[in-house]
């Protein structure tokens, strides 16, 4: 397969994915290691549509770093992206270390990447959520900098009442 033209892989994944056969996320995950690199990220997002908990092993395996052949980190943040819409208890505990590990004195994990398994946790485990970003709620009401410092800690988090605040008082109204 990937020997065909990128456009014949898109339009493949994109039939099988809208056929609604019973078992097209076994079809998807085999199809991953045959398509074109570009096309991968494709196949990952219509695997987390497909909803299929058959899926996880490999997601889980993806998001934390074991990629195909020829794939990026982008792919870790669609396989976060996929189990978020499958909504899986099992996967909450890989995707808290992603939001929480930490080196000496930075993230273990890029920014983007930390998000996504943050907005994929709120699906799984929003109560942790909320209790992880109670002490960034804080922060933001105590901080003299507060126009600074929070819309970067929001990029992180997103806060439910910094986006109500924002489109009350528009961006720079959130003090």
């Amino acid at each position: 397969m990937k020997d065909f033209p990128r456009s014949s892989q898109d339009r493949i994944v994109r039939q099988i994915s809208a056929s609604g056969a019973v078992r097209r996320c076994n079809i998807l995950l085999e199809l991953l290691d045959h398509v074109d690199p570009l096309v991968t990220p494709l196949v990952i997002d219509e695997i987390g549509v497909t909803a299929d908990r058959e899926a996880l092993g490999k997601l889980l395996t993806i998001a934390d770093g074991d990629l195909p052949t020829g794939g990026g980190p982008y792919l870790r943040v669609k396989a976060i992206e996929a189990l978020g819409r499958i909504q899986a208890p099992e996967s909450a505990s890989t995707l808290k270390r992603l939001v929480e590990a930490k080196k000496v004195f930075r993230w273990v994990e890029p920014q983007e990447l930390r998000i996504a398994a943050m907005q994929a946790l709120e699906k799984i485990d929003p109560e942790w959520v909320r209790n992880y970003l109670a002490p960034v709620e804080s922060i933001r009401k105590t901080s003299r900098l507060r126009r600074w410092t929070f819309p970067r800690l929001q990029n992180l988090c997103g806060s439910a009442a910094y986006t109500r605040a924002a489109k009350k008082n528009g961006p720079r109204g959130v003090h």
